[in-house]
């Protein structure tokens, strides 16, 4: 049966200003949440982005977690990193990915959760890493860890998905899941919905959930995941009522990121991008302004990199050898996921820098001073093709 509902995209819709705005500068609005995501960072305050960096071997890694909390964004530490040590990031307050049957074999195994020295009041932040969010054992490992946590008197927070329904997504608040990934196959390296027809349109989605949120007074934080290419897309979203927004390729194409060089010019000035950061601890060896970073990235010009999804035989691979499995044991399925070379753009302070710039205009324009007011907040109204194309630049 066809239901007669035409869904809608981040690129269909727009937000319409206040008609009057109360704000004389952007600097007044505040666009970072008070937070504790303190992960062996810089960033003392607990003030965030509603931004989470996506689990993406190309994208995140160990030596880069720094990186991202330094510029106010939370990083997850994503299933390509060895198994115990994502056990250990995890029962340490940072959050990290996990597969069905790691999530349920480390977070709801009563022997094994003592076994990690739990306290009261301790707190464990996991992500439940999986494409399809509709399966009920999904639900049911969620409760079973929330019980065992009321049990032992400490925190798990649990962040599940991905759904492409919004019914999915009020199951599994109701289960226990404090924030939820919504969206299938809308990332830059995804080809889930081009190859499994399933998808349901982010602009629709989000705006589904967030209604279903405040009908049924849910308290799980709703999460764009997949296709926020551009500032815009992500302030869209924001607008729509995601809680916080998760980006992955964008990222891959920032000087920083854990993807790996594969092209670049030699430079006409005496140095070398190699010299002046170092590809083992992900830091710059001199302390250089953004400007002077930034001609780094021109001198290089193209300097490329790869992203690849972690649905891909590649990623499937180096999520099976972090498990501990032998490489010719290994039996991966069929891809939903490609792997792509990308120009870097930018640092991850650049990119941060624009955003906090772009969002903080967008509040100004529509009367909200602080981030929560925000989120669900502005006017928003469809796009006609050729409206599209005017302001598409």
């Amino acid at each position: 049966m066809i239901k007669e509902k035409v869904l809608y995209s981040l690129g269909d819709i727009t937000i319409v200003p206040s008609a009057v705005s109360k704000i004389r500068h952007r600097s007044e609005c505040n666009v970072f949440y008070k937070n504790d995501f303190r992960q062996n960072s810089k960033n003392n305050q607990g003030e965030y982005l509603p931004i989470f960096v996506s689990p993406m071997a190309s994208v995140i890694n160990e030596q880069n977690i720094h990186i991202w909390n330094d510029n106010n964004l939370i990083p997850i530490v994503p299933r390509t990193v060895e198994l115990n040590k994502r056990i250990d990031y995890a029962y340490s307050d940072v959050w990290a990915a996990f597969g069905l049957d790691e999530f349920a074999k480390y977070f709801n195994d009563k022997e094994f959760v003592l076994s990690k020295n739990i306290q009261k009041n301790m707190r464990i932040r996991a992500l439940i890493d999986i494409a399809n969010g509709h399966i009920k054992y999904m639900q049911d490992i969620i409760m079973q860890a929330k019980q065992l946590a009321k049990e032992l008197e400490y925190d798990i927070e649990i962040m599940a998905g991905n759904v492409a329904n919004p019914e999915t997504y009020k199951l599994l608040a109701e289960a226990g899941a404090d924030y939820i990934r919504c969206a299938v196959g809308t990332g830059s390296c995804c080809i889930t919905s081009s190859n499994t027809a399933t998808h349901y349109a982010m602009a629709s989605l989000l705006d589904a959930c967030k209604q279903l949120k405040t009908q049924y007074h849910l308290h799980a934080a709703i999460i764009a995941d997949g296709g926020i290419n551009s500032y815009s897309n992500a302030i869209k979203a924001l607008a729509l009522g995601a809680d916080y927004v998760m980006i992955g390729t964008t990222f891959a194409k920032c000087f920083e990121s854990a993807g790996e060089f594969i092209k670049y010019e030699k430079p006409s000035k005496d140095y070398t991008a190699y010299s002046l950061y170092d590809l083992n601890t992900m830091r710059w060896n001199s302390e250089l302004s953004e400007s002077e970073k930034k001609d780094v990235i021109k001198a290089y010009a193209p300097l490329c990199k790869t992203v690849f999804g972690m649905s891909t035989r590649k990623a499937q691979t180096m999520i099976a050898l972090a498990q501990g499995k032998k490489k010719e044991d290994i039996k991966t399925k069929t891809s939903e996921g490609i792997e792509k070379e990308i120009t870097v753009d930018y640092t991850v302070a650049q990119w941060t820098e624009n955003f906090i710039d772009y969002l903080r205009s967008t509040m100004s324009y529509c009367n909200f001073t602080e981030i929560l007011d925000f989120v669900g907040g502005p006017d928003i109204m469809l796009l006609s093709e050729s409206a599209k194309q005017s302001i598409n630049k």
